[in-house]
């Protein structure tokens, strides 16, 4: 289990600094960035996860904070030793674009979860720390989401670790 939490780390840290790395390079920062005041956003994360978001930017800085529900049914990745089908989340973050085309978020999340198909009462909660870096174009984007934190239920009890995975991003943006 540890070396899939350390494994999952490193892959967001190099996400992290090809993101920061392209920030550097004159050629993708724009000097008076397009980015808009208001942006909704549909995440889908898998087959069957939807997710619902809405981030306000703060002044003319490159920094907006929002919040997002999300639903599905489908199992994640995840380093946990329990299965973790994720039926509800809730989030609020912060969102950092360095550059119009990079959308780091991040912010504490609360997972709902059903731990096995066949029992209506077998469910738990997830609660830590959510991370997503997307990268794309006007209002199509893509890449990975990440949440480490504690899962706890009735049977298993509470467990550290981390639930992974790819998604893509729709934007709707407005205002000045």
């Amino acid at each position: 289990m540890k070396h899939r939490i350390v494994f999952s780390a490193l892959i967001i840290n190099l996400f992290l600094l090809s993101g920061f790395s392209m920030a550097q390079e004159e050629r993708f920062i724009l000097k008076n960035p397009k980015i808009k005041k208001n942006q909704v956003a549909l995440d889908v994360r898998g087959r069957l996860i939807h997710s619902l978001s809405y981030a306000r930017r703060v002044g003319d800085t490159k920094l907006s904070f929002g919040g997002g529900l999300g639903f599905g049914w489908e199992l994640n990745r995840h380093t946990f030793e329990r299965n973790i089908w994720e039926a509800s989340h809730i989030e609020i973050f912060a969102r950092f674009q360095p550059f119009q085309g990079l959308q780091l978020d991040f912010g504490p999340t609360l997972l709902g979860y059903i731990w096995t198909d066949d029992c209506s009462e077998c469910t738990g909660t997830f609660v830590g720390f959510y991370f997503s870096a997307v990268i794309g174009h006007k209002f199509i984007f893509g890449g990975p989401w990440f949440r480490i934190g504690f899962a706890n239920d009735s049977r298993h009890g509470s467990e550290f670790g981390a639930i992974l995975g790819l998604q893509a991003r729709l934007v709707l943006s407005w205002g000045k």
